[in-house]
């Protein structure tokens, strides 16, 4: 997937993983547009932003030469898993208020089904 509209780099900050956020002001979009911005959404990629200049040869080559699977770095598994029980817990919250309190639940629940496959 590749999305290429028109921007303003707007402001970014830093962030407490020592990384970036950065925020970039778009004119109208289409809903193609908007699809395509919808469905990269908490994936990993590459960033390149040209002002006025021309994109060089060099540029175009780096780009498709950028291993992902190499800098990906954002998150463990763990931290992907938390997250996922957070979303669950925020549509979901099964009589759990607090979310530790789910979380537990939920990763018990899991490790018993893991547990329970063991022994078919």
């Amino acid at each position: 997937m590749k999305i290429l509209i028109p921007a303003i780099l707007d402001n970014y900050s830093p962030r407490k993983d020592n990384s970036f956020s950065i925020k970039f002001v778009t004119q109208e979009l289409s809903n193609e547009q908007l699809l395509n911005i919808n469905a990269a959404r908490d994936k990993f990629g590459v960033l390149y932003f040209k002002g006025e200049e021309n994109i060089t040869e060099q540029e175009l080559k780096a780009l498709d030469e950028v291993n992902l699977k190499a800098t990906d770095k954002r998150k463990t598994q763990s931290k992907k898993i938390r997250e996922e029980l957070w979303r669950c817990h925020q549509a979901n919250n099964e009589g759990f208020e607090e979310f530790e309190n789910y979380y537990k639940f939920a990763t018990e629940r899991i490790i018993s089904e893991l547990e329970a496959k063991r022994f078919l």
